[in-house]
């Protein structure tokens, strides 16, 4: 019973009464405790990215984060840290809503609210802050969106503001330049529906203008405030942070944590989804009455989920 009466619950939500409810749970964590590392990182940026960006260089590589984060700063200067915290959360619960609308017609609403929902939980079990990744998943998805818009309806408008918001989470975060390879789907997707080549080429050319014209526009307004020579001395310093051996986030020792993390990744998927088939197989011998506690069934159901 408890069951049905919460899983009618949320099937009665309306969209925004499910998008509050996001909100609302994350809004409970933003009171906990003081983080002197990152919280300090991002904070000591939006003091000082209008007052001396020279001091803080190194973080010009997430430069719009900054500028959002330093004009929310300015107009909310009396709530410090707590502002930084609330704005988190307005941008996950921005992004959750995005990913409801354009999902939503592919995926029935309880599926859909069930997985947003146990998304929000996982994330949520610390304070969010106002952040170049938080600000990089609203972007994306928002220019998913655009793109998936694009695509099912013809709209160049579209493609070219998907486009535009790449580049500007490109400014966000620098790796997410990754994000032009979404033009990629243009021409799978017209291979799929047998478009003609014309299309292909004009709304890859949409895409790509928007991307371009956006990156020309935000290196004006960096030249405009004096912010162009720090991001180009950042950029080197990357690249040589790039070449660097010892450096945690060169290029090879990063290479070296992907392929660990995807092999530990295949390994424990590989043996839960053993566990899962055992399990199965213990389970199928036993049709006619529920299950007995006996060693090899046991041993299926308590040590499958050890991996994960």
């Amino acid at each position: 019973m408890k069951k049905n009466l919460i899983s009618s619950f949320f099937e009665n939500l309306t969209s925004r009464q499910f998008i509050g409810l996001l909100f609302l749970y994350q809004l409970c964590f933003i009171f906990q405790g003081i983080d002197f590392a990152d919280e300090g990182f991002y904070g000591a940026f939006y003091q000082q990215i209008f007052r001396d960006p020279q001091s803080v260089e190194y973080n010009f590589m997430y430069w719009f984060s900054g500028i959002v984060g330093g004009a929310y700063l300015h107009f909310f200067p009396q709530f410090g840290l707590l502002a930084l915290r609330l704005g988190g959360v307005l941008m996950i619960t921005a992004t959750m809503a995005l990913v409801y609308r354009l999902l939503k017609p592919h995926i029935g609403g309880k599926e859909l609210k069930t997985g947003l929902l146990l998304a929000t939980v996982l994330i949520s079990f610390d304070p969010k802050d106002l952040n170049y990744d938080n600000m990089s998943s609203l972007l994306l998805v928002g220019a998913a969106s655009l793109f998936f818009h694009g695509l099912n309806r013809h709209g160049k408008f579209a493609f070219f503001l998907s486009g535009a918001l790449i580049s500007l989470n490109t400014f966000t975060r620098l790796p997410n330049v990754l994000g032009l390879a979404m033009g990629a789907v243009i021409i799978y997707h017209g291979w799929l529906l047998s478009k003609k080549p014309i299309l292909i080429a004009r709304q890859t050319l949409y895409f790509g203008a928007g991307f371009a014209l956006a990156t020309l526009l935000i290196l004006a307004v960096m030249h405009s405030m004096g912010h162009l020579s720090v991001f180009m001395d950042c950029v080197s310093l990357v690249r040589e942070m790039g070449k660097s051996t010892e450096n945690t986030h060169g290029l090879k020792r990063m290479m070296k944590l992907f392929r660990y993390e995807y092999s530990m990744a295949l390994i424990r998927g590989g043996l839960a989804l053993a566990g899962l088939i055992l399990t199965g197989a213990m389970l199928g011998r036993i049709p006619q009455r529920p299950p007995q506690p006996g060693p090899g069934w046991c041993w299926a159901v308590c040590c499958w989920p050890c991996p994960c």
